[in-house]
C-alpha cells in the first residue's frame, strides 16, 4: 500500500469487521475511515 499510495493519505473500509486493517493503517499514518453492516462490529471498532 505505501509503495502505491504514500502516507499521508485517506483511506476507506468498506467491510469494517474487527477493525484491525483501520487500526493498522491509522498507525502507519493514514487517515481512515470505516463502513459496516453489522452494528456489534461498529460498536467494537468505535
Amino acid at each position: 500500500m505505501q509503495r502505491f499510495c504514500p502516507p499521508p493519505g485517506r483511506l476507506v473500509d468498506r467491510r469494517i469487521d474487527s477493525g484491525r486493517n483501520l487500526a493498522e493503517f491509522s498507525e502507519m499514518g493514514y487517515d481512515v475511515i470505516g463502513f459496516g453492516l453489522m452494528p456489534e462490529f461498529v460498536r467494537h471498532v468505535r
